[in-house]
């Protein structure tokens, strides 16, 4: 999930920074894989939520090309156990992270850093996943629905903080294409559009009993992320406005009326 700053000047600011992205990484799995008896799912899904934003802002704010080349060059040479799949999707959101892309790339890329958080924590969901299960169009179609609704959301909220800065991302895109013609406003509202047609797409492929080989605990990992990171941005750019603060207070503090 993007949109901290972890690299601050400020010594406390960054602590703070850590502590709330933190707090965010757990909770919003304990929000929505709550069962006492999914502990390893939410370890899991926490753990790697917050390797991957770190991962992300050193290549985003944090790293010179040279590093970054260096790591990626490192993952490459290390042993690879064949069975370590999330270890696999790490490499490959590496190297997403130091390629041009254009838009078809950007809206199907696996950059935003899902995989690696949802991937391996649907095996502690319960149901056991065989070779035939992961390896089918269905439970890849359910990720790229994911890794895309979440990329346009990213996209649409932190186009201009990233613009500035002179990085492309999928609004950016659209707007420099001089064929388009496009203006902010009519590029916004096409992703929009496209956004609430890829949720009723996946909402049906998540409720699909007939023809489905991907187990509905499983189906609903992915339907739960895109509802976490549909709440980080219903406002801004998921950190680094203060709306999902208010949220967090509300059902901490707030009572039930």
């Amino acid at each position: 999930m993007r949109g901290t700053r972890w690299v601050v000047d400020n010594k406390l600011d960054q602590l703070k920074f850590a502590r709330q992205k933190t707090a965010y990484c757990y909770f919003s799995v304990a929000a929505t894989l709550s069962s006492p008896e999914l502990s390893d799912a939410r370890i899991s899904w926490a753990k790697n939520d917050i390797l991957t934003s770190v991962v992300d802002d050193f290549f985003d704010v944090g790293g010179s090309i040279d590093e970054l080349s260096n790591l990626i060059q490192c993952v490459e040479k290390y042993n690879l156990v064949p069975y370590l799949r999330d270890f696999l999707n790490y490499f490959e959101f590496l190297k997403d992270f130091m390629q041009s892309v254009g838009l078809e790339t950007q809206l199907s890329n696996v950059s935003f850093a899902l995989g690696p958080i949802v991937l391996p924590a649907i095996y502690f969901v319960g149901p056991k996943l065989s070779e035939e299960i992961v390896e089918s169009s269905e439970y890849h179609y359910l990720y790229k629905l994911m890794s895309t609704l979440v990329r346009l959301l990213n996209d649409i909220h932190s186009f201009k903080r990233e613009y500035k800065e002179g990085k492309l991302n999928a609004v950016a895109l659209q707007l420099s294409n001089e064929e388009s013609g496009n203006v902010e406003e009519e590029v916004v509202k096409e992703m929009m559009t496209m956004i609430k047609n890829k949720r009723r797409e996946m909402m049906k492929l998540v409720t699909e009993e007939k023809g489905s080989i991907v187990p509905r605990a499983c189906k609903d990992a992915f339907w739960n992320m895109c509802n976490v990171l549909n709440l980080f941005y219903a406002k801004d750019d998921g950190f680094t406005g203060d709306a999902i603060l208010g949220i967090v207070k509300d059902v901490i503090y707030e009572p039930l009326s």
